[in-house]
């Protein structure tokens, strides 16, 4: 019979989440982060990371992550993953690929 994987706790960022899964399974319980559709696209989630772990671990593993403090990274904060700059960038790249299909679908007609 396979066993029930429940939530018992949200992380800030991916790498958050895979520092608390890997505290957890260094004290013997099987965690994961359960992934969602955003994640296959941005790495995170702006909603956070689950931390999922056996129904018969909760308790243990609640009171594992009760002290434990994840070593904080720009991902932890949304309002720092990305500047001004960063933006500004990223929407004249996304301008400039625009550009490019448009060039080559009127080329290909």
């Amino acid at each position: 019979m396979e066993e029930k994987l429940i939530c018992i706790a949200t992380a800030k960022s991916r790498t958050e989440a895979e520092q608390m899964t890997a505290f957890l399974k260094e004290n013997d319980i099987y965690a994961t982060v359960q992934m969602g559709i955003q994640e296959l696209y941005t790495g995170d989630s702006v909603s956070g990371e689950k931390i999922m772990v056996s129904s018969q671990d909760r308790q243990k593993a609640q009171r594992l992550l009760q002290d434990f403090t994840p070593v904080e990274t720009r991902a932890s904060d949304l309002r720092k993953q990305t500047t001004k700059v960063q933006k500004a960038v990223n929407w004249i790249l996304l301008g400039i690929i625009a550009a490019i299909l448009i060039f080559a679908v009127i080329i290909l007609l």
